[in-house]
């Protein structure tokens, strides 16, 4: 068991900024965001409260499969709401279990109701890898 926090694996990240749209951002608006920052999702913010997750798979299923117009849609209408949301003080461990158990590739941190920032499975593969790592680069080590 690793005793990595959350929070720490936040502090890893290469831009700590969190993404952030509002309720009535335009569907193209946000996709630009993504694409500009090279990230698949951003927190759908009503005023300093989380509202939900926009993710590109809502773009694909709830924008472009239906035939809505990006360019009019707002994001209020297509996003996720009520996201499974975790603590910074919750271990790393308990992150991959809550975006595999629900099948997320991006779940928010929220920490007395305040964003603190939003983990990808790319942050947690990552951190699974170097973690793979150093335990087989311990076992090597002579004794």
């Amino acid at each position: 068991m690793y005793d990595d926090t959350v929070s720490e694996l936040l502090a890893a990240k290469p831009s700590p900024h969190v993404l952030t749209v509002a309720l009535d951002a335009t569907v193209t608006y946000a996709v630009c965001l993504m694409n500009y920052h090279d990230v698949g999702a951003v927190l759908v913010m009503d005023g300093e409260r989380l509202a939900g997750i926009f993710t590109e798979r809502d773009v694909l299923r709830r924008v472009i499969e239906p035939g809505l117009d990006p360019g009019i849609t707002r994001v209020h209408e297509v996003y996720s709401d009520k996201p499974q949301t975790i603590g910074g003080a919750e271990l790393a461990e308990r992150a991959v279990d809550v975006m595999v158990d629900g099948g997320f590739r991006h779940l928010p941190v929220v920490d007395g109701g305040r964003v603190q920032g939003i983990l990808s499975m790319r942050e947690v593969t990552g951190w699974i890898l170097r973690r793979l790592q150093a335990d087989d680069d311990e076992a090597r080590a002579p004794a």
